[in-house]
C-alpha cells in the first residue's frame, strides 16, 4: 500500500539532485564575474597611464592644460616617455643682501637605461656631492669621496635623488611664483627629433598653469613656536612666499614626440623682500640654468659599482669598543694594505 507521503520523498529527491546538477554546470553570475576579474590582465598603472597619454608640444603657450602638464612633468615620468638619456644640468646662483654675497655652482647629471636603472650625480663647487645609482631594484650611494655603499630602498630615496636631478626648471617656476610667459618662437630638430622652440618671460600676473601646486586636501599646515619659525626658516618661507620676479629670459625646447622639455636655457633675477624689514635692501637672487637631454633612446647600462655590501647590525649600535666584527675585518685589512 503507496501512502502519499512515500510518493512525495522520491519526487523531493529527484528536484534536489536535478538542481544540484544545474548548479554545478550553471555558476552564478557573481561567480563569473569574481573569476573574470581574478584572471583579468592587469590594468596600467598611473605612471604608465600618464606616459602613454598624448600631448601637443605645439599648444604649450596656448592651452593652460598642456602647459601645467609639460612644466610639472615629473622626473618618473619623464624617464617613462624617453626611456633612456642622458641629462646634464647646470645651476648656478648669486644671494645678495645688506652687502652679504653667497654663490654656488652645481652639477647634476642623470644617466638612464632601457631596464629603469638609472645613475644620478650631484656635485657642486664647494667639493661636496654626492652618486646613487639604482640598478635591479638596489641602491648604492656614496659621498663625493665616499665608497659606494648598498642600501635598502626605504633608506637609500632614489626616487627623491631622481626628481631633484631634473627640479631645477619647477624650483624657478616655484621662486617666480608662477609669473612667466611662453611664446612660441618655431621648431627645429634635436639629435634628429623633431622639437618645438619656446621662449620664456617674466609677467606681471601670475599664470594658473606655471604657478606651483596647490597643497593637497590632506596636508596639515606646518606647527611652529609660540613664537614662530626662527629667522633662518622665516628668509627660507620668503624666499618662496614674498619673491618677485624682475628678469627672465632664456628657451626652452620641447620633444614633440614625448612632450618632454629636452634643453633649457635660461637666467632670472628675483627679489626677495621681508614683510619684517620694509627699511632694508630687499634680497636679490641671480639664477642661470642650462639642461640638455642627449643620447635618447640609445641603449645605455648602468654597471653595479665596487660596493660594500648592506650588514644587518644589532639595532642603535654605535660600536664604541670597535667590536663589531664587519668593520674589525675592514680594519686589519686597510692596515695590512698599509704596510
Amino acid at each position: 500500500m503507496i501512502f502519499e507521503g512515500d510518493m512525495r520523498r522520491p519526487l523531493l529527491c529527484s528536484m534536489i539532485f536535478v538542481l544540484a546538477g544545474c548548479l554545478s554546470v550553471c555558476p552564478d553570475a557573481r561567480d563569473r564575474e569574481a573569476k573574470e576579474r581574478l584572471f583579468s590582465m592587469e590594468e596600467p598603472s598611473m605612471l604608465e597611464q600618464a606616459a602613454a597619454e598624448s600631448i601637443d608640444a605645439t599648444q604649450v603657450a596656448a592651452n593652460e592644460d598642456v602647459r601645467r602638464r609639460v612644466l610639472w612633468m615629473t622626473a618618473e615620468e619623464t624617464s617613462a616617455r624617453l626611456g633612456s638619456f642622458l641629462a646634464e644640468t647646470e645651476v648656478s646662483f648669486d644671494w645678495r643682501r645688506n652687502g652679504n654675497r653667497v654663490r654656488l655652482g652645481e652639477k647634476a647629471v642623470l644617466e638612464l637605461s632601457e631596464s629603469g636603472d638609472y645613475r644620478v650625480t650631484i656635485n657642486n663647487d664647494r667639493d661636496f656631492g654626492m652618486e646613487l645609482r639604482w640598478i635591479g631594484e638596489t641602491s648604492y650611494v656614496k659621498s663625493r669621496q665616499g665608497t659606494f655603499r648598498e642600501r635598502r630602498a626605504d633608506r637609500a630615496g632614489h626616487e627623491e635623488w631622481r626628481e631633484e636631478a631634473l627640479s631645477q626648471l619647477q624650483t624657478l617656476l616655484e621662486l617666480a611664483s608662477g609669473r612667466v610667459r611662453l611664446a612660441r618662437t618655431g621648431t627645429g630638430t634635436h639629435e634628429g627629433r623633431q622639437i618645438v622652440r619656446y621662449a620664456m618671460t617674466h609677467v606681471a600676473d601670475p599664470d594658473p598653469a606655471a604657478a606651483p601646486p596647490g597643497r593637497p586636501s590632506w596636508a596639515r599646515d606646518p606647527i611652529y613656536p609660540s613664537d614662530g619659525p626662527d629667522k633662518a626658516l622665516r628668509y627660507r618661507l620668503a624666499a618662496f612666499e614674498q619673491s618677485e620676479p624682475l628678469r627672465i629670459t632664456g628657451d626652452i625646447w620641447i620633444d614633440e614626440a614625448s612632450a618632454t622639455i629636452v634643453h633649457a636655457d635660461l637666467s632670472a633675477v628675483i627679489q626677495v623682500s621681508l614683510h619684517e624689514e620694509s627699511g632694508k635692501q630687499p634680497a636679490r637672487l641671480d639664477l642661470s640654468i642650462r639642461r640638455t637631454l642627449r643620447d635618447i633612446g640609445r641603449p645605455r647600462t648602468i654597471d653595479v659599482p665596487e660596493h660594500r655590501p648592506f650588514e644587518r647590525r644589532p639595532r642603535a649600535i654605535k660600536d664604541p669598543l670597535d667590536w663589531w666584527p664587519p668593520y674589525v675585518a675592514e680594519r686589519e685589512k686597510a692596515k695590512k694594505d698599509e704596510q
